[in-house]
Order: structure tokens, then C-alpha cells, then sequence
């Protein structure tokens, strides 16, 4: 990543870093002063289950785009009820709580079914030398990525978590 990032201040190419994942990871370190990354941008539909329905997030820009979120922010024409309910959920629930309550379960169905851990809590890795490596392919990389979230559900359950 900072190699790409220096080379996109090179050419300046600006950059928009989804951080979608960020509460449901550990060890991101991203240098956010580069030039280059002109937005950063955060959802909470993968850290709280059932916000995806809220469609809840925020944006920061270096500059004023003049788009459709920029102009729905100037005349405060935002998701009053998403906001409410995250900021509720933040209360209540830090999203690192939420990763270190899935770390464990993620490490039980990865090692049940021979995953790799990558650095989040709903995903797993797949190498191409495992059996369902080609169902959950993409493109033409090397790994796969699988969603565990509902093995670990299963997993919570079989234990009475929840």
C-alpha cells in the first residue's frame, strides 16, 4: 500500500480508501496524509448486522465535490434514523468489541475447515490447493475469499452464546 499510495502522489492520481471493513479488521495501518487520497470513507453495514438496511456511513473529502452526498449535507438532508441508531450502537457496542467477539469463533471455523485467518473477523482465506478454492474465487488472484459469518453464527449457537 505505500508504495502504490507515493506512486499515485507521483502521478497524481487521486484515491478514495473504502474503509467498509476497518471495524471488522485488526492491524490496519494506512498513512492518510499522502496528497493522493483525496476521500476516506466508512460504512457500518459490516459491523452491525442489520445496519446494510439503514444504508449508514460517513465520507470525508479534501474538497468540496458538488455531488449528490455534498449537496444532501448542505441542506442537512442526511439519515437522521441511521445516525441515531449508530451512534446508539457505538455506545453500547465499540466496534473493536464486536471484532474481539468474533476473533475466537473465526478461529474455530477456520481451523475446522482448513482456512486461512486473514486480518478480519467475517472472512476467510482459501489457497488454490483448497477444495472449494474455485467456488469462491474472483478474478484472477491467487486466493479466495470466504464469507464465515454465518459458520460462525453456527458455532456461537452450537455453544449457546447466543
Amino acid at each position: 500500500m505505500p508504495a502504490l499510495l507515493d506512486r499515485c502522489d507521483e502521478l497524481d492520481i487521486p484515491v478514495l480508501i473504502d474503509f467498509a471493513y476497518i471495524s471488522i479488521s485488526k492491524d490496519i495501518k494506512i498513512n492518510l496524509n499522502h496528497p493522493c487520497i483525496k476521500t476516506i470513507a466508512f460504512s457500518l453495514s459490516k459491523v452491525y448486522f442489520g445496519m446494510e438496511r439503514l444504508r449508514t456511513g460517513i465520507r470525508f473529502n479534501r474538497e468540496y465535490e458538488d455531488d449528490p452526498i455534498d449537496f444532501s449535507n448542505e441542506f442537512r438532508q442526511f439519515n437522521y434514523a441511521g445516525a441515531f441508531s449508530a451512534i446508539n450502537l457505538f455506545k453500547k457496542f465499540p466496534p473493536s468489541e464486536v471484532f474481539n467477539r468474533l476473533d475466537s469463533y473465526a478461529n474455530i471455523v477456520c481451523d475446522r475447515n482448513n482456512y486461512q485467518r486473514n486480518n478480519t473477523s467475517i472472512f476467510a482465506t482459501l489457497d488454490s490447493t483448497h477444495k472449494e478454492f474455485d467456488k469462491f474465487k474472483r478474478g484472477n488472484s491467487n486466493y479466495a475469499r470466504k464469507c464465515i459469518s454465518e459458520d460462525i453464527y453456527n458455532v456461537m449457537r452450537d455453544e449457546l452464546i447466543i
